[in-house]
C-alpha cells in the first residue's frame, strides 16, 4: 500500500548552490552521491516532519535517463510488488523495474499516462 510522499527528485544546475538554499530554509544533509548513468552529482536533503528532496545536477540533463527520473515524486509503500503491479494495471509505463536501491531497500520509476514520473520506494 502507498503510505505517503516520501521525497521529490528536482533537476538543478548547481549542486553546491542548492545544497545551500536548502540547508538555510532548514533542510539537512543527509547524503551526497553520484550516479554512473545517467552521470550525475546528487544530494538527499531531510527536514524533520517533511518528506525529503533529491537533487539531481546532470553532467546532460537530456540524456533519456536524466529526462526518465530528474523530476519526480516518491512514494512510500509497504507492498511495492502490489503497488507496481496496480500502477501498471492503470495504464502506467516502467522507466526503471523494481530494484535494489543505496538509500532505500527498492524502487522503481513508473511513467503516468500524463508524462509524470513516480517513483514507488521501500524502505
Amino acid at each position: 500500500m502507498i503510505n505517503k510522499v516520501h521525497h521529490i527528485g528536482i533537476s538543478v544546475t548547481d549542486l553546491k548552490e542548492s545544497i545551500y538554499f536548502y540547508k538555510s530554509n532548514g533542510f539537512e544533509l543527509e547524503s551526497e552521491f553520484e550516479l554512473e548513468s545517467p552521470k550525475s552529482k546528487c544530494a538527499f536533503m531531510t527536514k524533520a516532519g517533511s518528506a525529503g528532496i533529491e537533487l539531481f545536477d546532470f553532467s546532460d540533463p537530456n540524456n533519456s535517463g536524466a529526462t526518465s527520473i530528474k523530476n519526480h515524486v516518491a512514494y512510500e509503500s509497504t507492498n511495492i510488488e502490489s503497488d507496481f503491479s496496480k500502477l501498471i494495471e492503470v495504464g502506467f509505463t516502467v522507466s526503471i523495474p523494481i530494484t535494489p536501491g543505496n538509500f532505500v531497500k527498492r524502487f522503481a520509476h513508473l511513467i503516468d499516462k500524463s508524462g509524470n514520473t513516480i517513483e514507488l520506494v521501500e524502505t
